[in-house]
């Protein structure tokens, strides 16, 4: 190997660390003589590289150094992780494109030894050597030559790699301090308190930006001008403290001041804590500091907070608690004047309750509005604390800005309390002058509130208790219910059974009658107590649900009104019960219960409504009932004035004011009709009673009545006066209808008195008088269809009939009248059958008095038309009539009983007034209806009859006959027995009979009747049901009860002829129910006939 000298020279530029500037190396020749020199010389250069950053620049130099020194053609030094993760590798004699290739095609080292020559032909080299670098992961020295047959010098190599490798170690622990360093830095730069580091000999070399932010200060001499923020007063203590934690090698705390950047000493914690090497020699200590001077605050205020509530809680008075909060709060904070006001329930009003200034001023309560402004309740109430550092500045106080300033006040801060959903209690904390309120502040100004509002309400609730406990005790021993506190006697399962009376009151003996019940149960006491007590008292006990009833103790006789509630824990089993006797009061209530229910009945009964006028204040009230009298409904209001102004008549509005001062002046009943009107229009007549009520001085205070609606007796009496005077009407008529008839009777009598009378005569006068006689039968025939139909006793006979055929029957029957008048009668019935299911009789009785009607009251030669037609599902009827007409006023009521159109005697046409009535009547009772018209008097009149016809008509098409009610007379001899107690009647009768053929006896009582019956065996009796002695009925049973009297036919003859008095003869077993006057013939047919059923019956 050629021997070569290192000399370096040195170009500037390159830091080889803090102090010292290092020089590339520049080869300018090599010494083969000495070698070692230059190896020496080269590492004691590399000596001075310090810094890991010049290093690696001065790398590509030591490669081109030990490339001289081995003799090699290139040299690669591959530092691993020496330098920097990313350092790339240094080479001498390759570019660097040569080197990177080389690189990669040696690979990883690791591993490689012993170390071989290897050929890189891609490169140009003929032989490679590359030994690993000692102590350095990953780094390596690689030696190339072109020829591949030279050798290298193997003890220089392996010195080179190990100077190489020693060095390349070395920077790399410098590098490792120099990150660690700057980690150190940036942590302590970032973190939230503040870092300080010291040395061995105390001195402090490094503080934080963090720290220098803090106080401000950029550039200083660290060690002095560190203890120069501390505050002045901490500052000896602060060096004496670091001293002796150098020297104790310990870890220590300290709290001091330290100055802000804004000239404001802040507390700060101190931790220091002593630095060792990895030999556990001394380095110094590193500091970290954290401010808690608002900690320190907070342990203050928390401190102030417990100290006054521990003074407030030695205090039991209200007043003397608000005014030693007031004084500690203004002293600590420094506020001269304090006020504490209390909220109302309604949330609304504030009541200041405590203003304590500087003298110690208690006032009167006031309201809050006095002393703060009113645009800030509102906040208040949602619980929002109001600050005002400034009055004269804050636009919220200038209103009442003059008044401030009179009262001293410069800055303000109000302070609510809120607790359920509203505000309940505010302090007001008022300063001289202006004041930063800091947030601090507010806070423990809102806490302390609470705590003051809460330790007043204990103080409040703790008077109140002793207050209530005291009332207690005054209570238990002065009040009239008896009073006690019993303890449950229960079974496992926990269900009652009995209780031990514990304490009882004074009173406890007068109510229930028990002595010395204290330590007793109520068994013991009252042994047949019923169970219901106990179970009660044990749902108290269990539940705790206080409960208040009413209850009857048999075994004691007595009612009492019970309350009952818990006392301690529901494991104490322990129930306070007050009660009281109501025996009396039980007793009291049935009896007013009954009277009640008697007022009641009477009210309901009468239709009554009360009502009561205060007069003081017009105040009027009503029941339901009253308000319906006045057509109003039961939640309707009803006032005074609406009564006069509204409801009542006008035309009675003076008379009922007047009648209702007199009877309130002169202490009288007060009674009173009078009309109202309702909302409907319709009027209604009321009947007020009442009386008023008075006070000590006779000064009415009050009235009070009841009212009844007399619409309907008012209606009533116009009914029966109108009834009244048409009954004097009609009993004018019947006189008059009854005294036509008798007149020619009565002058036929007389005739026939006569010896003059010619015997040509005889017939016309019987024909006469058998006319005015049917006549009479039928006036009393239609008063009796009347009073039947009226009270529901007739009955029809339903089948289906024709109407054409009913309608020709009426005409028949009316013919005679018709033709009397000379009127022309139009009959138009429809072609098909009208089919009606309908009593046939009836309904020509209807048609015919409508008929007789027309005819009646249409002047001689007057027309009168009918006609059928159907309508829809009903047949309608009408008879019309150019006769006298109605007038507009009667077609309301011409179908009333004993109404007439017209009462003059020049227009009089005889009748009772009830034929319209019959008319109505029967064409309801068949589902029909029937109406009136005419346009006045002289324009005639219609009766328009609307009757349901039949669904269907009948199987064969047929309609019923209509009989005539003659029946041939029988022809065989009769023993006839006539009983009536009317003499005249069974003697005419019997002198009838007689001259018909018959062996006629007569009887005139029911005795003698039955006497008779029994001597003579009559084939028919006629017997009256109206006698004295035994009636009708009881000889009719008597003689059917005989064996005898089943072949005879008995007959009624009776002027009662009731449905009822029908169906009564029949079931006493009358053969028929004949009513007087009897036609003869009808009489001679029906006797005839039941003659002959009766021999049938008995004939073998």
């Amino acid at each position: 190997m050629p021997s070569s000298r290192i000399r370096p020279s040195v170009p500037t530029g390159v830091s080889a660390g803090p102090c010292l500037e290092v020089p590339l190396i520049s080869l300018d020749r090599c010494d083969a003589a000495d070698p070692l020199a230059a190896l020496d010389a080269l590492d004691a250069w590399l000596d001075a590289v310090g810094s890991p950053e010049a290093a690696a620049r001065v790398l590509a130099a030591v490669a081109e150094g030990v490339r001289r020194l081995v003799q090699a053609d290139a040299v690669l030094i591959e530092p691993g992780r020496a330098t920097s993760s990313a350092a790339p590798p240094a080479a001498a004699g390759l570019d660097d494109a040569q080197s990177l290739a080389l690189a990669a095609l040696l690979g990883d080292p690791a591993g490689v030894t012993p170390p071989e020559f290897t050929a890189v032909p891609a490169l140009g080299f003929g032989r490679v050597r590359h030994v690993p670098l000692a102590d350095v992961p990953g780094a390596r020295l690689t030696a190339l030559r072109r020829e591949a047959c030279s050798e290298f010098d193997d003890a220089m190599l392996a010195r080179c790699a190990r100077l190489v490798g020693r060095h390349l170690e070395r920077w790399r622990m410098q590098q490792c301090v120099h990150e660690s360093e700057s980690r150190f830095r940036t942590m302590a730069d970032h973190a939230p308190m503040m870092i300080w580091v010291s040395e061995a000999d105390g001195r402090c070399t490094f503080v934080s930006d963090s720290w220098r932010e803090f106080t401000g200060i950029a550039t200083l001499d660290v060690d002095e001008d560190r203890l120069a923020c501390v505050h002045e007063d901490d500052r000896e203590r602060v060096r004496t403290t670091l001293l002796t934690a150098h020297e104790r090698r310990r870890p220590t705390r300290i709290e001091y001041r330290l100055r802000r950047h804004d000239g404001q000493h802040r507390w700060v914690l101190d931790a220091v804590a002593p630095r060792f090497d990895a030999h556990g020699a001394l380095l110094g200590c590193i500091g970290s500091m954290l401010e808690i001077d608002e900690h320190r605050r907070r342990e203050r205020d928390a401190r102030f907070a417990s100290q006054m509530q521990s003074a407030l809680a030695q205090l039991d008075d209200a007043e003397d608690i608000m005014h030693v909060a007031a004084d500690r709060i203004g002293r600590y904070f420094g506020i001269p004047t304090l006020v504490f006001a209390d909220v109302g329930e309604d949330g609304q009003d504030a009541t200041v309750v405590h203003l304590h200034g500087e003298n110690h001023v208690v006032s009167a309560p006031r309201t809050l509005s006095d002393v703060i402004d009113d645009r800030f309740l509102e906040p208040l109430r949602t619980g929002n604390t109001i600050t005002v550092h400034d009055v004269a500045t804050d636009p919220r106080t200038a209103v009442r800005l003059d008044e401030y300033r009179a009262r001293d006040i410069g800055s303000v801060m109000i302070v609510p309390f809120p607790s359920g959903g509203r505000w309940r209690f505010v302090l007001v904390a008022q300063d001289a002058q202006p004041r930063e309120w800091r947030d601090d502040e507010r806070e423990l100004l809102h806490e302390l509130t609470a705590r003051v509002h809460l330790r007043l309400e204990r103080a409040r609730a703790n008077a109140a208790m002793r207050e209530s406990r005291e009332q207690y005790r005054l209570l238990f021993e002065s009040i009239d219910e008896g009073f006690c506190v019993i303890e449950l006697l229960c079974h496992p399962d926990g269900t009652a059974f009995d209780y031990r009376h514990l304490e009882v009151n004074p009173a406890f003996e007068r109510h229930c009658g028990v002595r010395n019940a204290v330590g007793h149960t109520a068994l013991e006491l009252i042994p047949g107590l019923e169970p219901h007590w106990f179970r009660t008292y044990g749902e108290v006990a269990h539940g705790g649900r206080p409960v208040r009833f009413e209850a009857q103790a048999r075994a004691l006789q007595r009612w009492f009104d019970v309350y009952a509630f818990r006392i301690g824990r529901p494991a104490d089993r322990r129930v306070a019960v007050l009660f009281s006797d109501i025996t009396g009061r039980k007793h009291t209530e049935a009896a007013l219960r009954r009277n009640e229910e008697r007022l009641r009945l009477a009210l309901v009964t009468g239709r009554l409504g009360s009502w009561q006028l205060d007069l003081l204040t017009m105040d009027f009230t009503c029941t339901a009932l009253c308000k319906s009298h006045y057509g109003l409904a039961a939640d309707a209001p009803l006032a005074y004035a609406r009564l006069w102004d509204e409801l009542v008549h006008p035309d009675d509005r003076d008379a009922m004011q007047a009648e209702l001062r007199a009877a309130i002046e002169h202490h009288r009943d007060y009674e009173a009709e009078y009309r109202v009107v309702w909302s409907d229009g319709s009027v209604h007549w009321l009947v007020a009673r009442g009386r008023a009520a008075y006070d000590a001085r006779g000064q009415a205070i009050a009235v009070a009545g009841v009212t009844l609606d007399i619409t309907e007796r008012r209606q009533t009496e116009e009914a029966l006066r109108d009834a009244d005077r048409r009954k004097d009407e009609f009993i004018a008529t019947l006189a008059h209808e009854l005294r036509n008839p008798l007149a020619p009777l009565r002058h036929c009598l007389h005739i026939l008195q006569m010896e003059s009378a010619a015997p040509v005569d005889l017939p016309r006068m019987h024909a006469m008088m058998d006319r005015q006689v049917r006549h009479l039968v039928r006036l009393v025939d239609d008063l009796l269809e009347v009073s039947r139909i009226s009270r529901g006793k007739i009955e029809l006979r339903r089948e289906r009939i024709d109407l054409a055929q009913v309608i020709q029957h009426a005409v028949e029957t009316s013919r005679p009248l018709v033709d009397a008048g000379r009127h022309a009668l139009d009959v138009e019935l429809a072609t098909a059958p009208l089919l009606l299911d309908a009593d046939a009789i009836r309904l020509a009785q209807v048609f015919s008095n409508l008929l007789n009607n027309a005819a009646k009251y249409t002047p001689h030669g007057g027309r009168i038309a009918v006609s059928a037609s159907a309508e829809g599902t009903d047949a309608v009827v009408r008879v019309r009539d150019n006769g006298v007409g109605i007038p507009l006023d009667m077609l309301p009521r011409v179908f009333e009983m004993f109404s007439q159109v017209d009462h003059t005697l020049d227009q009089a046409q005889g009748g009772l007034g009830i034929g319209l009535t019959l008319v109505r009547s029967l064409v309801e009772l068949h589902g029909g209806t029937v109406s009136a018209q005419s346009a006045g008097r002289g324009c005639g009149a219609e009766f328009t009859v609307r009757l349901p016809l039949c669904d269907t008509p009948t199987a064969h098409g047929s309609t019923p006959r209509i009989a005539d009610g003659v029946t041939d007379r029988g022809d065989g001899p009769q023993r006839v027995l006539v009983i009536d107690d009317n003499r005249e009647s069974a003697d005419s009768l019997a002198m009838f009979l007689r001259l018909c053929g018959r062996e006629v006896h007569v009887a005139y009582d029911g005795n003698a009747g039955i006497e008779a019956a029994e001597r003579l065996r009559p084939d028919a009796m006629l017997v009256d049901i109206g006698m004295p002695g035994r009636n009708g009925y009881e000889v009719c049973t008597h003689v059917r009860a005989q064996a005898w009297g089943h072949a005879l036919a008995i007959f009624a003859v009776t002027g009662w002829g009731q449905q009822d008095d029908r169906h009564r003869s029949e079931r006493c077993g009358f053969d028929g129910h004949l009513v007087k006057p009897v036609d003869p013939d009808a009489l001679l047919a029906n006797v005839d006939e039941a003659c002959r059923r009766r021999r049938e019956l008995t004939t073998p």
